[in-house]
């Protein structure tokens, strides 16, 4: 797996960080007035492309933010040589108003595998094309809906370091509803946001496997006090 001009993709298996690779542009963005990351309402589905995506991950399904203020690509993961988690894009109607939106789905479907589950990982990742300053802000929060399933699901942030190399923060657990990971005491003076991840806790592994049917939504940065 080519090392070149590449930062790792988020994983948070057994604390450990994948040799996945994506390529990293230039300079980072700044996030638009109010945070927002994306509400999935430009997201379109899509394949992993080459010049972007490292060998093994060209061709993989995954869901492109679309043009925006933050770009980013969207897709699955896993230690077992398959992924087994299908990511879609879904309209949305927001409680107690007509306007529909989008939002990312994301089916899982992962049965037993003799793989260690200390080393085994498994989840979906969002890479993000330019990095994001996000000096100016104190955490990040997401909304999820549906059913989270049968293995914890924990939501972590990956950061570009001064050196170019990343560091990715403890995990959070993912609820329903908001979701919110502080940056405090986490990202060691960083401030250029490369990238995000959900990881299922395979060594939670249910009997009959991993299995949950849910959406992300509304990824904003929250605002220092």
């Amino acid at each position: 797996m080519t090392r070149a001009s590449a930062v790792g993709l988020l994983v948070l298996g057994a604390c450990a960080i994948d040799n996945r690779k994506v390529k990293v542009s230039g300079a980072c963005v700044t996030p638009p007035a109010g945070g927002l990351i994306s509400d999935f309402s430009a997201a379109r589905r899509g394949i992993c492309p080459a010049g972007i995506c490292s060998a093994d991950l060209v061709g993989k399904p995954t869901v492109s933010l679309g043009v925006g203020d933050v770009m980013g690509l969207v897709y699955p993961y896993s230690s077992l040589g398959a992924s087994f988690i299908a990511l879609d894009v879904v309209s949305t109607t927001s409680p107690g108003d007509a306007a529909s939106g989008q939002a990312l789905r994301a089916e899982v479907d992962s049965r037993p595998s003799p793989t260690d589950a200390s080393i085994a990982h498994e989840g979906f990742a969002l890479y993000l094309i330019d990095c994001v300053d996000v000096s100016a802000y104190a955490g990040v929060s997401f909304t999820a809906d549906g059913d989270l399933g049968s293995c914890p699901l924990h939501f972590a942030v990956q950061f570009k370091g001064v050196d170019g190399g990343t560091s990715v923060t403890p995990g959070v657990p993912v609820v329903a509803g908001t979701t919110t990971l502080g940056f405090a005491d986490q990202r060691s003076g960083a401030t250029e946001l490369a990238g995000m991840q959900w990881e299922l806790d395979l060594a939670s592994d249910q009997p009959g496997g991993c299995v949950a049917d849910f959406t992300v939504d509304d990824i904003k940065l929250v605002s220092k006090l």
